[in-house]
């Protein structure tokens, strides 16, 4: 764990007298209450109310080799074993209403390239020929499950042309591959088009891939602040967040709507090695709740969010424990390299800022991230804050500022005139004890302040 902040203060009971703080500086620097700062009022996950509970939405990977006048594969994940679902093909633009449950896709005249039954592990895979007419026409996948009645995102495909010479045997394209004849290492772009985005998957086999749409078309709720800092830019591209559906696993114990959600924001940032070390907590230390993953500008605002929150940059996550102690997902986070961590009533903010920012969603070349001191802007590290203040023997320690995700833990201690702990205790107030002469105050486990008391 990093070393505290700490910060003394001096009182005589019944009298506030701070120590004088040093004159600001105009300095050009953010200023620090534009990280991780004031009370926000986040709202946890909203369950949906249109996926009954135990259904799952088929997830469509790519067709593999992705080439016309062979026999190609996919492989339908996230199924429910046992259940039989239909894998169709045809241009976009139709009107095509499925047998029984009457959901209508927009398909012009799909072909039936098979039905197969998920496999014990919810996986149902597709071999079919594709006619070498049929290349270089853009063509979409989707996988109905008529017994759960649940259909697939739209998974966009192009079959290449394999022309005259020798072939590749690589992925072909869908609207959540890469581009043909390449292949695409999570959270990078490939070699041409717009870039994608992989996720691990239920299966960590990172099949859940999407391309993402270059930023520019996302509208004023997207207007990043300007900041000096490599890692705090905005992003170059962004994920149309019901490209992949709430209830498909991103990783195997996240869903995507546990991470990013379309009422905080239509199009979304969510990283891929920070989904990766979401997944490492929750192997180490069991289930965990996500109550805030990506904000859009607009919604960090309207919650009131730091001017620079990491949740608008996709790497940061405000979760608890099942089962387990806040101290407990607090190790956790460190021990999974988190550039930041800070400890509030009911959860614990983690983030990664200080890991290399993606090229997919950040641009190709992304500079290397600062130095690992937590909040380096600028040379600077935004330092939180609090104050200790008192009432008679009553005690407060209002933040001034670094805590943005609610009511940070503080945890108290009374001293007597020999240095020995005489009381305990945490809350938003704490009462010194008789014979007290100093109250120390952690707060979130980040920034600790003392209080001399006078007799």
């Amino acid at each position: 764990m990093r070393p505290m902040i700490s910060v003394v203060m001096g009182l005589a009971l019944g009298a506030c007298e701070p120590v004088p703080a040093k004159p600001a500086t105009d300095d050009g620097l953010e200023p620090l209450e534009a990280f991780e700062g004031a009370d926000e009022l986040d709202e946890p996950l909203q369950p949906p109310d249109t996926v009954p509970d135990g259904v799952q939405i088929p997830w469509v990977g790519p067709a593999v080799p992705g080439l016309a006048g062979e026999t190609n594969t996919v492989t339908v994940s996230q199924v429910v074993p046992g259940n039989r679902i239909f894998l169709l093909l045809a241009p976009e633009g139709g009107t095509f209403l499925t047998p029984d449950c009457g959901l209508t896709l927009d398909l012009d005249d799909p072909e039936l390239l098979g039905i197969v039954e998920g496999d014990g592990v919810g996986v149902a895979t597709f071999d079919f020929e594709v006619e070498l007419a049929d290349a270089d026409r853009d063509l979409v996948f989707q996988a109905v499950d008529l017994e759960s009645c649940v259909v697939s995102a739209p998974s966009r495909v192009s079959f290449k042309d394999p022309g005259p010479g020798p072939t590749t045997t690589t992925p072909g394209t869908t609207g959540s591959t890469t581009q043909p004849g390449t292949t695409t290492t999570p959270g990078t772009i490939p070699p041409a088009g717009d870039p994608v985005a992989c996720y691990p998957g239920d299966r960590e086999v990172y099949d859940v891939c999407v391309t993402l749409t270059p930023a520019g078309s996302q509208g004023s709720d997207y207007a990043y602040p300007s900041s000096s800092s490599s890692n705090y830019q905005a992003p170059t591209a962004y994920l149309w967040v019901d490209d992949i559906p709430g209830s498909v696993l991103v990783a195997p114990n996240f869903r995507r709507d546990e991470l990013a959600q379309d009422w905080k924001g239509d199009w979304a940032v969510v990283q891929v090695h920070a989904v990766e070390r979401l997944q490492d907590l929750r192997d180490d230390l069991g289930a965990i709740t996500v109550n805030s993953g990506y904000r859009s500008p607009d919604y960090n605002a309207s919650v009131g969010g730091a001017t620079l929150s990491r949740h608008m940059y996709g790497d940061a996550f405000d979760m608890a424990l099942v089962s387990g102690s806040l101290s407990s997902l607090e190790s956790g986070c460190y021990a999974q390299g988190a550039g930041f961590v800070s400890v509030y009533v009911s959860h614990v903010h983690c983030d990664w800022r200080d890991d290399q920012q993606e090229d997919a969603f950040y641009g190709a070349g992304s500079p290397p991230p600062p130095l690992p001191t937590g909040q380096v802007v600028s040379g600077r590290v935004p330092v939180p804050s609090v104050r200790v203040e008192a009432v008679g023997r009553l005690l407060t320690a209002p933040v001034l500022e670094g805590f943005e995700c609610g009511e940070p833990l503080r945890e108290w201690v009374a001293y007597g005139a020999d240095g020995q702990v005489i009381g305990e205790g945490t809350g938003a107030t704490y009462e010194a004890p008789a014979g007290a002469s100093e109250v120390s105050v952690t707060v979130g486990r980040v920034v600790e302040a003392r209080l001399a008391l006078s007799p």
